[in-house]
């Protein structure tokens, strides 16, 4: 026996996962720290193999490029190379969104500027053989880029933003290579990208929905839905910090359903479960947007 969901409950439930995967502003505090600190992590392991990589290719740069073309590019990728090093090294404050949305942007970012200087560098060196492998090896690099947001939970206007110096290197890229590109090529390049671009955002979608799922299934109290206790105390903390730290009041409410024993001793403890699920149904649908229902133990709840 469990509490009826209506329609109008459904569809704000709808709405609400759509926003959720739309923008982070409806992201509950579990959600934005677990997020925030897996992109972190996957920003730095991906920084560390980047920094490695870019290094190691210098040798494959001077195998397939005359000098000193591939000393200038040596340059650009030491230069690369060292800020994927620091990325990897860096000390980020844990569960702060600057933090991730700082991380993501630079592992974003410097590979982009390397491919911007590295086409820019084209324009002043011959490269007449190598014009093949230039265009396989650095033209299409943004389309590996674009891939690597999969790798991250994000929103679509996270996904949106971060794709935006993709899509700027491809252009200069295209420009810098007029000679190898047609008209409709160029064009067909461009909607290629936009195309792996877009299925790396809904993968992104997909993965912040499943982090999401499992985020909110382990905070939440399996009967009522309410937050665990356990959350509950560090929500409390965090909220009496923050009303200190900026002088806003702050109210806490503490809920005791009366006489609940006798609930369960004469109707059985089915009966019982209903009327908990009944009442923090009933406590949600007076809450504020920004308000909190903990189940504190048994039957009592805390607001």
């Amino acid at each position: 026996m469990g509490a009826k969901v209506t329609y109008k409950e459904l569809t704000t439930a709808t709405e609400t996962n759509f926003l959720s995967i739309l923008s982070s502003s409806r992201h509950s505090i579990e959600v934005s720290r677990e997020r925030h600190n897996l992109i972190v992590s996957r920003v730095q392991w991906a920084a560390g193999a980047l920094s490695v990589v870019t290094f190691a290719w210098i040798v494959i740069d001077a195998c397939t490029m005359s000098w000193p073309l591939w000393g200038v590019l040596a340059i650009e990728r030491l230069f690369a190379a060292s800020a994927f090093w620091m990325l990897m090294s860096y000390r980020f404050k844990v569960g702060r969104p600057g933090s991730a949305y700082f991380a993501v942007g630079a592992l974003i970012l410097i590979p982009a500027s390397f491919l911007l200087a590295a086409h820019i560098t084209f324009q002043h060196f011959p490269y007449f053989d190598q014009s093949v492998f230039v265009s396989t090896a650095y033209l299409y690099a943004p389309f590996l880029i674009a891939v690597s947001l999969s790798v991250f939970p994000l929103t679509a206007v996270e996904s949106a933003l971060l794709s935006i110096p993709i899509f700027a290197v491809a252009t200069a890229s295209i420009a810098s290579t007029s000679d190898s590109f047609g008209h409709v090529s160029a064009l067909a390049t461009l909607l290629r990208l936009f195309l792996v671009a877009g299925i790396s955002s809904i993968a992104s979608m997909s993965q912040l929905r499943f982090l999401m799922v499992l985020t909110e299934q382990s905070i939440r109290d399996r009967m009522t839905s309410a937050l665990t206790r356990s959350v509950g105390e560090q929500r409390i903390n965090l909220q009496f910090s923050l009303a200190v730290q900026r002088q806003h009041p702050m109210a806490v409410l503490f809920i005791d359903l009366d006489k609940f024993k006798s609930i369960n001793d004469q109707y059985g403890h089915e009966a019982g479960d209903a009327v908990l699920q009944h009442a923090a149904q009933s406590f949600r649908h007076t809450l504020g947007r920004y308000d909190s229902l903990v189940r504190w133990g048994g039957e009592e709840f805390v607001v």
